[in-house]
């Protein structure tokens, strides 16, 4: 039997495991923080301060919206971009109600619309207005569903003198954000319930019991810490992506667009149905914003069945949105998915090279994308 000398981890077990699980740590969070600065893991920076500035459920009719003339930071590991509001709240110049233009154009979505990280000028709102001289009024937000957007045109937008209407529709999420099952009941959201003649709106918390944003002591502590350990960040983060559908869903199918339930896709439907009764003569284009999920599920299917009919959509939601379009007299439907397959080829591209790379919004490059493609296809106008 060994004798001698025992050495300072030995004398000490609890010690050591305590340095030895310390040490891991750092290992780990070095490797974290090299996957974040490489764009390989996600990470986003969250509010230390203690009233919100800038986005809020301040609205009775929409619940979040922005706060009038605010400014905002955003601030990811590949972008670091200010907002500014104008006097109603939109991230956009100031719009008359009024105007003697023969066409100016209402924008609804969400954080697409906005611009998620990139600066007003290379959005998509702000690409079209430069190339053909008319008004394309950005009303997207972050954390909007169609069922938020039907109501910010019934109740504010609509009163803008337009000839036409554009709804940006990302199918990652917007079926989740109509959804009260995936949100959080506290907020002031309004959803869709099921009557005998359609559906109605209704709220799960009262205007004057909402929760208002302003974080507390707790709040503030957590965000400080969650924004300087990247492990704590990156976990909290990817779990927040899953939730909005950003991420795989296993019980669902391998892209986003089909990724609906009956529920889901008659709710759709029921909001654009009022939108485009509400745009009365006035045109109403759906665009459909594709991911990355879906751009691969295209290109496989593209590559993989000779059996598929060439004129047939891929998927399930194009083809009803198109029967849907046909039953109106105003709408059409525009997907982007062609456009930024067709643009990836010629340029040797991945998809991935349209958004930020820590995030999976479209940076410029994917905006200029998007706004040819509505270049061509809504104003009949090619642009290199």
């Amino acid at each position: 039997m060994a004798t001698g000398r025992r050495n300072r981890f030995e004398r000490r077990p609890a010690a050591a495991r305590l340095i030895v699980t310390l040490l891991c740590l750092g290992v780990i969070e070095i490797v974290i923080r090299i996957g974040v600065a490489w764009n390989v893991l996600p990470y986003r920076a969250y509010p230390t301060h203690r009233e919100p500035q800038f986005w809020a459920d301040i609205d009775p009719v929409v619940g979040r919206w922005r706060y009038p003339n605010a400014t905002f930071r955003n601030v990811f590991p590949c972008f670091d971009e200010t907002y500014r509001t104008n006097t109603i709240g939109a991230r956009d110049p100031e719009r008359a109600l009024r105007t003697d233009a023969a066409q100016r154009v209402v924008v609804l979505g969400d954080s697409f619309t906005e611009g998620w990280g990139v600066a007003r000028g290379d959005r998509v709102t702000d690409i079209l207005e430069a190339e053909t001289g008319i008004e394309h009024l950005n009303f997207g937000t972050s954390s909007w569903g169609t069922i938020q957007q039907w109501l910010y045109y019934r109740e504010y937008a609509r009163h803008y003198d337009h000839s036409a209407v554009f709804l940006l529709l990302w199918p990652a999420n917007d079926y989740h954000d109509n959804d009260p099952d995936y949100q959080n009941h506290r907020l002031y959201r309004p959803y869709l319930r099921k009557t005998a003649d359609g559906y109605e709106v209704f709220y799960t918390v009262e205007f004057d019991r909402r929760f208002t944003g302003a974080n507390g002591t707790f709040e503030i502590v957590k965000n400080t810490i969650d924004n300087h350990w990247y492990l704590a960040n990156v976990l909290r983060t990817a779990v927040r992506l899953i939730k909005d559908g950003v991420w795989l869903d296993a019980a669902g199918p391998d892209n986003d667009y089909d990724n609906f339930t009956a529920a889901d896709i008659d709710r759709l439907l029921w909001v654009l149905g009022r939108i485009a009764t509400l745009a009365g003569d006035r045109p109403f284009y759906v665009i459909t914003i594709p991911s990355a999920r879906d751009v691969a599920f295209a290109r496989d299917r593209d590559t993989e069945s000779s059996e598929h009919e060439p004129d047939r959509p891929v998927f399930r939601l194009i083809e009803v949105l198109e029967r849907f379009a046909a039953g109106t007299g105003n709408t059409r439907i525009i997907d982007l998915m062609p456009a930024f397959i067709a643009d990836a080829d010629a340029a040797g591209r991945e998809f991935g090279d349209y958004t930020h790379g820590c995030d999976y919004h479209w940076s410029a490059a994917g905006n200029r994308v998007a706004a040819r493609a509505l270049l061509a296809q809504v104003y009949g106008r090619d642009r290199e």
